[in-house]
Formats: C-alpha cells, sequence, structure tokens
C-alpha cells in the first residue's frame, strides 16, 4: 500500500505555486500574512502546518486550500506542470506535455 505524505505535498504544491507565480518566499509571506520562516519550513515539509496556515496560503497563491494538500495522479501532475510551461513559453516542453497528457494505455 502507498503511504501518502501531506508534507510532502503540501512542500510541493507551495513551492510550485509561488514559483510559477514567479513570487519569492519574502512577498508570499507578506501576502499571506505569515513569516517568511514558515514559508521556509512549508516548502521542506520541516514542520506540521496549521490548517489556517495552508488557509492563508491558498488564498494567497489563489487556489482552494484542497489544491495544496491533494493527491495528485499522474494525469492531474501533468496537467499542472503544462500550465506552468505554457505559461512560461517554453514550447518543446509544453508540446512535449502534451502529447504524454494524450498518450492511451501507456
Amino acid at each position: 500500500m502507498t503511504k501518502y505524505n501531506s508534507k510532502e505535498m503540501l512542500a510541493f504544491s507551495v513551492k510550485f505555486e509561488r514559483q510559477s507565480q514567479g513570487l519569492s518566499q519574502q512577498a508570499l509571506a507578506d501576502m499571506a500574512d505569515i513569516s517568511v520562516n514558515t514559508v521556509r519550513q512549508v516548502e521542506t515539509a520541516g514542520s506540521n502546518a496549521s490548517l489556517d496556515t495552508v488557509d492563508k496560503l491558498g488564498e494567497a497563491l489563489g487556489v482552494p486550500p484542497t489544491h495544496l494538500i491533494a493527491i495528485l495522479d499522474r494525469d492531474a501532475q501533468l496537467a499542472r506542470l503544462l500550465k506552468y510551461v505554457e505559461r512560461e513559453g517554453f514550447g518543446t516542453a509544453a508540446t512535449a506535455l502534451h502529447d504524454l497528457l494524450n498518450e492511451k494505455g501507456q
């Protein structure tokens, strides 16, 4: 049985969303009204974030808090990555990810 680690999923999601929006840790901390140390700890899965902190991070990043801790399947992970590379203008990478998302039965 696979063991899911909510702290690691939260760490990945917060860092991914922050970086894809071009925000520094300090900027995110300011937007979420939390300390930059808290952002660092969340992004390294170094502490248990409170639900209040998850709510604040979600609001600051413009995503539902559940989006930050959801266990994503392969297609959801690829779709999230595709959204980022398309926004950043990585044409070749976006095409490759699009092809992966459209693979059937592999």
